[in-house]
């Protein structure tokens, strides 16, 4: 520690200075610390001790920027003295590593020590009630600190990129953390925040890619946007009595169960996209508006309970969630839009809600697991390939008569596939004009299942031990293998069906002839084996003195 002398007072134009033979501090009569020069660095040890007068001049305060840009700074301790710290007073005083403040501060002032990429401790005064933005931004060697109970905010960027900060402690009476205060501190595992909390800042845990749980009090009623975007690691949350969720709140975080609370009203758009963990999602009836892409790229989640106080599905909701395999859509619903289930893959079943009026364009694009779609009779408008690329899609039923529909809808859909349409109905046209194979609802050609039952002559039914093979009338390939039953199949065509026995049941029955069943004939047919009626065994044949026969077989007939 070099302590600065008393004497060599240099007055120049109101602003005065002590020296020694390494550094100058300079001050003014209302004794205000306005700059530091250090003189000889060779010399200075980078430790230094603000006197607490200075000639009969209290010091009281540290101007802006006053020991900023001074690389050679180690430490420094302030006196009790001081009162007030302007903005940036240490920033960018890259080596310095521990400050020793004043009991009396009560405001940390912004940028304080901005880019103190050293320093690794500091204790905060009990006064302190306020820490300005950016006062700690990016001093990366920071692993804990304790924010004294009196500090009701936090200001933005505060401790934005203190990539070392593990640690928060205290700060019981804190009711404002600004935007972004402690965004890319990507050790952070664990912060308490609390029950005073009434303002979050947007982008506040930003990236803090190390933290895994966060309990919301219940004071705080909104998450702001980007909030916990980016926290890769938090599984855990609970939501307090939050009403509002902002955008891309939960993007990238680790959750992988979602319970909102019933006070949730409004969820923004892509608040929880790109949960890679996420496997199911349940919404409570209070949530009146979700934003888009809510859930886009969630690939491991498979179900969702929707609130039944939406209007509609915003655009990209689902947008590539490529384990989602059913979802009920909520009566009240009438708009379905662009995209909401875009890319998912694994969807089987939709079941949509007799409110609906509308379905975008792209809704159900490449969902390559949907085999059945009916729309109910108050669907207006389907647009361009709100079904496309729907490779295993098999029917889609139209029960409005009126139903209008985009370019391509239905490109890229099952060969099997059957358009159910009203007669003298929109859909009817739409099928003809681009030359879709459809049906009538409610004619004679609905489609039918066909059967097959294999019993034995006692009456007994057989499940193994056989395959059956159903064909179009006077085919040779099976529209229909080793399957028992024919779905969908064309009520005007002939079809037939091959049973073949395995050797276990063709040692005792014959191999059933190929049978036809026609439009006009039973859609279930039980088919009765016949046993074998020439049973031809061979082997060693005696007689009664117990000489072998040569060349001997031996005919049974079987009755």
């Amino acid at each position: 520690m070099i302590p600065l002398p008393t004497g060599a007072v240099v007055r120049a134009a109101a602003t005065y200075s002590i020296a020694n033979d390494t550094a100058i501090l300079k001050y003014d009569t209302s004794g205000v610390i306005t700059g530091f020069e250090i003189t000889n660095p060779n010399v200075f040890d980078g430790h230094l001790e603000i006197p607490a007068s200075i000639k009969d001049v209290t010091i009281t305060s540290i101007a802006e920027n006053a020991f900023s840009n001074n690389a050679e700074l180690l430490s420094v301790v302030i006196p009790d003295s001081v009162t007030a710290i302007g903005d940036g007073a240490f920033s960018a005083c890259f080596s310095l590593t521990a400050v020793d403040l004043p009991a009396g501060l009560t405001v940390l002032n912004n940028e304080m020590f901005r880019s103190c990429e050293k320093l690794n401790s500091i204790s905060l005064p009990e006064n302190l009630t306020a820490i300005g933005q950016g006062a700690f931004m990016y001093c990366s060697a920071l692993t804990e600190i304790s924010i004294p109970d009196n500090v009701t905010v936090i200001g933005n960027a505060t401790f934005q990129g203190c990539t070392g900060l593990h640690t928060v402690n205290g700060g019981s009476g804190l009711q404002t953390i600004g935007r972004g205060a402690f965004s890319d501190c990507t050790a952070l595992t664990n912060i308490i925040l609390p029950n005073s909390l009434t303002v979050m800042g947007e982008q506040a845990f930003y990236l803090c890619s190390s933290l895994e749980s966060i309990d919301i009090p219940d004071q705080l009623t909104e998450i702001p946007s980007n909030a916990f975007q980016g926290c890769t690691k938090l599984a855990i949350v609970d939501f307090g009595q939050v009403k509002c969720i902002g955008m891309r709140a939960f993007t990238e975080t680790g959750l992988t169960q979602l319970e909102l609370p019933n006070t949730v009203e409004q969820i923004g758009d892509s608040a929880f996209s790109e949960c890679l963990n996420l496997s199911y999602a349940v919404l409570p009836d209070s949530v009146t508006q979700m934003g888009e892409y809510l859930f886009e790229k969630c690939s491991a989640l498979e179900n969702v309970q929707l609130p039944a106080g939406i209007k509609l599905i915003e655009s990209a909701t689902f947008l590539n969630c490529a384990n989602l395999q059913s979802i009920q859509i909520p009566e009240g619903v009438d708009t379905i839009e662009s995209d909401a289930f875009l890319g998912c893959t694994a969807l089987t079943s939709v079941l949509l809600p007799s409110t609906l009026k509308a379905i975008e364009e792209d809704a159900f694009f490449r969902c390559t697991a949907l085999k059945s779609v009916i729309l109910p009779e108050g669907v207006a408008t389907v647009g361009k390939r709100a079904f496309g690329n729907c490779f295993n899609l098999a029917s889609v039923t139209v029960n409005g008569s009126t139903t209008s529909f985009g370019d391509n809808v239905l490109e890229g859909v099952a060969e099997d596939f059957t358009f159910w349409v009203l007669e003298n109905s929109t859909a009817l046209q739409y099928a003809v004009d681009n030359g879709i194979n459809y049906r009538i609802i409610g004619s004679e050609s609905e489609a039918r299942t066909l059967s097959v039952t294999v019993q034995t002559p006692g009456g007994q039914t057989l499940s193994e031990g056989f395959s059956v093979n159903w064909y179009e009338a006077e085919e040779t390939t099976p529209v229909a293998p080793n399957n028992t039953t024919l779905s969908n199949a064309d009520p005007d065509k002939t079809y037939e069906f091959e049973i073949i026995l395995e050797d276990s049941l063709l040692a005792q029955y014959e191999q059933p002839e190929r049978q036809e069943i026609k439009p006009d004939d039973p859609a279930s047919v039980t088919v009765t084996l016949t046993p074998v009626s020439v049973l031809t065994l061979t082997g060693e044949v005696e007689d009664s003195s117990g000489e072998l026969l040569a060349d001997v077989s031996v005919l049974v007939e079987l009755e």
